[in-house]
Order: C-alpha cells, then sequence, then structure tokens
C-alpha cells in the first residue's frame, strides 16, 4: 500500500490549476475553430445574415478560450489537503480530499488510470482527462516507496515538466 497524505504546496497547486485550464481552453478553441465553419458555411448558404451570429459566437468562445489559457492562477485563500491511497492489492485507488467541515472521498480501480505523468516534484494520476486528475506531491509521501509507485504504474508512467514552475525551486 502507498499512501500520500497533506496540504499540496500552492506552487503544485496552481500548477495543475494551469493545466487544467490550459486543457479547457484547447477545448474551448476547437469549438471556437468550428463554430467559425459553420459561420463560413452559413455565409456561403444565406449571406450576412447567417453569417453574422456564428461569427459573434465564434469570438466569444475564442476570446473565453484565450482568456483561460493566458491569464494567471491566483493563491488559492484555502489548502488543498488530500489523502491518496494506493492499494496495488485490492486494485483500487482511493482519494479523499478534506474541506472545512467535510471530506469528499472517492474509489477508483486502478485500472482506469490512462497515463502517470512524474515530474520532479509530483505524480499525475489522469483518468479521462486533466479535469479528472489526481496529483500525489513527492514530498507527501507518508507510506511506501516510490519504486514501488513507479513498478505499480510501470506501463502507463511518462516523464515529463508538467509546468514551468519546476524551473524554480518550490
Amino acid at each position: 500500500m502507498i499512501e500520500f497524505y497533506g496540504a499540496v504546496s500552492d506552487t503544485i497547486a496552481r500548477g495543475i490549476e494551469r493545466l487544467r485550464r490550459r486543457y479547457y481552453a484547447l477545448w474551448l478553441a476547437a469549438l471556437a475553430l468550428l463554430t467559425a465553419a459553420v459561420a463560413v458555411v452559413a455565409g456561403i448558404q444565406s449571406g450576412v445574415r447567417g453569417f453574422l451570429l456564428p461569427l459573434i459566437s465564434a469570438a466569444v468562445l475564442a476570446g473565453l478560450a484565450a482568456a483561460l489559457y493566458f491569464l494567471p492562477v491566483k493563491r488559492q485563500k484555502g489548502k488543498l489537503e488530500l489523502r491518496v491511497i494506493v492499494d496495488a492489492d485490492a486494485g483500487k485507488l482511493t482519494v479523499v480530499q478534506y474541506l472545512p467541515g467535510k471530506e469528499i472521498k472517492k474509489e477508483r480501480p486502478l485500472a482506469r488510470v490512462r497515463r502517470v505523468y512524474k515530474s520532479k516534484f509530483c505524480y499525475l494520476l489522469v483518468f479521462s482527462d486533466v479535469g479528472s486528475a489526481v496529483v500525489c506531491e513527492r514530498s507527501l509521501l507518508k507510506r511506501g516507496t516510490f519504486d514501488l509507485f513507479e513498478f505499480v504504474f510501470s506501463q502507463k508512467l511518462k516523464e515529463k515538466e508538467l509546468f514551468s514552475a519546476e524551473k524554480t525551486s518550490v
């Protein structure tokens, strides 16, 4: 059994939030391009009247995508406190998030983890997309070893610089 427990550092939490925002921004940009293509087709078919509304929609979506991608991530008011338990024998991953006054507990099968990104300061367990990822900060390892963790996810492990904060010290 491998356990990560504690408050995720502000630098790691902001970096992960930046990754999530950029992931959603890319989807919005793709949707803006699709809407712009619809605007062109509508303009060809029905003139200026059918061209204007899809074009405005594409511009709004592109603006939202740019804002999500480029705006800085502010510091969080509270700490993100997690307990991540990897039980390879039972084949499950348990994530407990501690919030003021309550806790949220989720259990998922280890087989649903698609990729594991390893960086200098953390592991990022990605399920279906970055929005549903779980962060395991390396300094929060309480039980188990990094070698065991990497062995459990050996087929899915990829080394990657997750965010630019790793260029500076944490």
